[in-house]
């Protein structure tokens, strides 16, 4: 549901909630694992933990699919 008007972080909640809904693994409706993260490409610490987030995924989902595969 929207919030105020002109409110970011309203905005910014609302944005992230349709993101989750959508989180739901469509063939074992399992839930996804979501990082959000609100920056803009100047701020060099959050985008730094954005990577970070990114590496930690790859490297989640190729171990999960190594002990799958075994």
């Amino acid at each position: 549901m929207p919030g105020k008007k002109k409110d970011k972080d309203d905005a910014m909640d609302y944005i992230s909630d349709l993101y989750l809904e959508q989180a739901l693994n469509r063939e074992s409706r399992a839930q996804k694992c979501i990082y959000r993260h609100f920056t803009c490409a100047t701020d060099t610490n959050n985008i730094r933990k954005v990577f970070d987030d990114v590496k930690r995924t790859v490297l989640i989902k190729e171990l999960q699919l190594y002990v799958f595969h075994r």
